[in-house]
Formats: C-alpha cells, sequence, structure tokens
C-alpha cells in the first residue's frame, strides 16, 4: 500500500513540476512580449523627436535664408544672437545619431535570441539612448528659445531706437 501512495505522490509531483516549468516559460514569454512592447514605444518616440527635429532644422534655416524683408538685427554684436542656430543644428544632428541606436536596437530585437536577459539588455541601451536623445533635443529648443526670447526683446526694446 505505501508502494502505491509513494508512486501517486511522485506522479502527483511530475505533474505539479511539468505545471510549474510550463507556468515559467509563460511567465518569461509574457516578460520578453511587455520588454519588445517598450522597445516599440521607444523607437515610436524616437520617431517623433525625429519628425520634430527635422521640422525645427528647416524652419530655422528659412528663417537664416529668407530673403523677404523681416526686421533682423543689423549690428555685430546682436547679430550674434544668430550663433544660437548653429548650437541648436548641433545638438539636433546629436539628438538624430541616437535615433539610430534605437533603430538598431529594434533590429537587435527582431533579429536575435529572445531571452529575457537579451531582451532587457536590448531595452537598457534602447532606453538610455530615448533618453539622451531626448535631452539633446531638448538642448535644442532651448537655444532656439533663447534666441527668441533675445530677438523679441530686440524687436520690442531696441529695434526704433
Amino acid at each position: 500500500m505505501s508502494k502505491e501512495v509513494n508512486k501517486a505522490v511522485v506522479e502527483d509531483c511530475c505533474c505539479c513540476c511539468k505545471k510549474n516549468t510550463q507556468n515559467d516559460a509563460d511567465d518569461e514569454e509574457r516578460k520578453i512580449r511587455k520588454i519588445g512592447a517598450g522597445i516599440d514605444a521607444f523607437k515610436d518616440q524616437s520617431n517623433l523627436i525625429i519628425t520634430w527635429s527635422l521640422a525645427i532644422f528647416g524652419g530655422s534655416l528659412l528663417v537664416l535664408l529668407n530673403t523677404a524683408d523681416y526686421a533682423h538685427p543689423k549690428v555685430l554684436p546682436l547679430k550674434e544672437i544668430y550663433l544660437c542656430f548653429v548650437i541648436s543644428w548641433i545638438c539636433l544632428i546629436i539628438s538624430l545619431s541616437y535615433a539610430f541606436d534605437i533603430t538598431g536596437a529594434v533590429r537587435a530585437k527582431n533579429m536575435y535570441d529572445n531571452s529575457e536577459e537579451n531582451m532587457k539588455d536590448i531595452f537598457r541601451k534602447a532606453n538610455r539612448s530615448l533618453g539622451i536623445q531626448m535631452f539633446f533635443f531638448k538642448m535644442a529648443l532651448l537655444s532656439l528659445a533663447i534666441w527668441l526670447m533675445i530677438y523679441v526683446y530686440w524687436w520690442i526694446y531696441i529695434m526704433d531706437k
């Protein structure tokens, strides 16, 4: 009788172990999908920043190359505020370069071994690249905001004097 009970306990244990193994595999697959979705969200955010960066670059270039007769400083010290555009463009270029890292992370996610550890590593790299991309995008916006504040100040207080 005890041999039959022990045999039943072992069979139940194996069934339980199989279920736990299956649950662990399902949990890992669910985590991998979540991490993959996060990487895709990084890509979408990065693409949005790319679009805005190109629009800002084109708009600022139009301001400089515009031949229309708009109010602009004619004396050298005030013309130097246009150097803010150069700073902004450099920041935009750096921001765009980090977008390529995020694109690479998406490719890695789709191509390589989808173990949880690899996906976490790809996620961390993409997260870091997106953070840096956003930082330089914000610095570009800050540079343009400084130009705009100085320009508006000049336009209101100095232009007609």
